[in-house]
C-alpha cells in the first residue's frame, strides 16, 4: 500500500454543525469538486451560502479585485450556491472548521467531537491529537500514528469506549481497578453480561472473571472474544478457562514417554494385506 501524506476536505453546515469529512491524495481542483458531490449527497442538499478560506481551488487573486478560479465559479452556478471569502489574517471567520478537526486527549483518555465522547489509549492522555472524521468512522491520530478508531456516532453526548484502551489508566487507581474491569465487560455485549452473570450464579469470582476476560483482549479482537463468550453461553460453560482454550489452544509442555525409550525404536516389516485374507 503507498504512504504518504493527505489532504483533508471538511464541509460542514454553520448552524447544525452537521460536518462531512473526506481525505484525498492531493489537494488539485477535482479532488476539491469531488469532496463537494459527496457533501451534497451526504447531506441530501446544498447550501445557498458558502464560505472559503483564501484557497487557489476558489480564489485565484484579490487585487486589485477578487478573480474567482474559472472553473469552480462554473461549478457554483450549476449548483446554485454563492461565493463568500475569509478575509485575510481573520482567523475567527474560518475557525469552525479548524476547531473541528484538532484537539487533547482528557486526562481521563477521550477526545470530544460533536458533544460525543471517543476513547483513545491512556497512555495518550493530556496529548494534543486530530480527529479524521468520516462518513461512518472516526479516527483519532497522535503524531502522525492512529491510536484510535471508532464507528461514527451520530446522537449527541453519547460515549464509546473500548476496554482495552483503559488499562493504563486502571492501573493509575488499583482501588477501582476490578470494578471498573468488570463495568467495561459488561458494556462489551449482551453476551458477555450473560457469561458473568451466570458465572457469578455457579460461584465464580465474578471480578475475577471479569479481569481475566480483558486480558484476553491484548491478544485478540473484541469480535474474536465475542464469538467465544457467545460458544461458551450456547453450551452453557460459565468458565473462564473454557474461553482461554478456545482463544489460546496449547499443546502439553510434558509429552509422554514410555519407560523404555527402545519402544520408540521398534521397527517392523511390511507385509500384504492379502495375509489377512483368511482372518475374515
Amino acid at each position: 500500500m503507498a504512504s504518504g501524506p493527505v489532504y483533508g476536505f471538511v464541509y460542514i453546515l454553520a448552524w447544525s454543525r452537521y460536518a462531512v469529512a473526506r481525505f484525498y491524495p492531493g489537494q488539485s481542483l477535482e479532488f476539491f469538486l469531488d469532496g463537494h458531490l459527496r457533501a451534497f449527497r451526504e447531506i441530501g442538499g446544498v447550501a445557498h451560502r458558502h464560505r472559503y478560506d483564501n484557497l487557489r481551488s476558489v480564489i485565484l487573486r484579490r487585487r486589485p479585485e477578487i478573480q474567482f478560479n474559472a472553473q469552480f465559479l462554473d461549478f457554483a452556478r450549476h449548483f446554485g450556491f454563492t461565493i463568500h471569502v475569509c478575509n485575510p489574517g481573520k482567523a475567527n471567520e474560518k475557525g469552525r472548521i479548524e476547531r473541528l478537526v484538532q484537539g487533547v486527549v482528557s486526562k481521563t483518555g477521550f477526545v470530544e467531537f460533536e458533544t460525543n465522547r471517543y476513547s483513545v489509549p491512556g497512555s495518550y492522555a493530556g496529548m494534543s491529537c486530530e480527529i479524521l472524521a468520516f462518513p461512518d468512522s472516526l479516527e483519532v491520530v497522535v503524531k502522525g500514528r492512529k491510536v484510535a478508531t471508532h464507528r461514527r456516532i451520530f446522537e449527541r453526548g453519547k460515549k464509546q469506549e473500548i476496554p482495552g484502551h483503559r488499562e493504563k489508566l486502571l492501573e493509575r487507581s488499583p482501588h477501582f481497578k476490578l470494578q471498573r474491569i468488570l463495568a467495561l465487560m459488561k458494556g462489551m455485549g449482551a453476551e458477555v453480561e450473560q457469561f458473568l452473570f451466570e458465572a457469578e450464579r455457579e460461584g465464580e469470582d465474578v471480578l475475577e472473571a471479569a479481569y481475566q476476560m480483558f486480558r484476553l483482549l491484548k491478544g485478540i479482537s473484541k469480535e474474536t472474544l465475542l464469538s467465544a463468550v457467545r460458544e461458551a453461553n450456547s453450551l452453557h460453560v460459565h468458565k473462564v478457562f473454557y474461553i482461554q482454550s478456545l482463544l489460546q489452544p496449547q499443546s502439553s509442555p510434558h509429552p509422554v514417554c514410555p519407560q523404555d525409550q527402545r519402544l520408540l525404536e521398534i521397527t517392523y516389516k511390511d507385509r500384504e494385506l492379502d495375509d489377512y485374507d483368511d482372518l475374515i
